[in-house]
């Protein structure tokens, strides 16, 4: 399963990232929602997880823009 993990916590980001690789997931990671938007505009994910507090655009800006097209 590709997974997208956007989270601005660096820790955060790179815990989840590394726990869902060690049970065989491919895994990005993106700082915010803007380097995620552009992530997912060049890559096709089976699951985006976001934080929803982020500067610049927030997680629920992310996935509504994701579910917009």
């Amino acid at each position: 399963m590709r997974i997208l993990v956007v989270d601005d916590e660096e820790m955060k980001r790179l815990s989840l990232g590394r726990d869902l690789q060690a049970w065989g997931h491919d895994v990005n990671t993106c700082a915010d929602g803007l380097e995620a938007w552009e992530c997912i505009q060049r890559s096709l994910f089976d699951v985006v997880i976001a934080d929803l507090k982020m500067p610049g655009m927030d997680g629920l800006e992310l996935l509504k823009k994701i579910k917009s097209g």
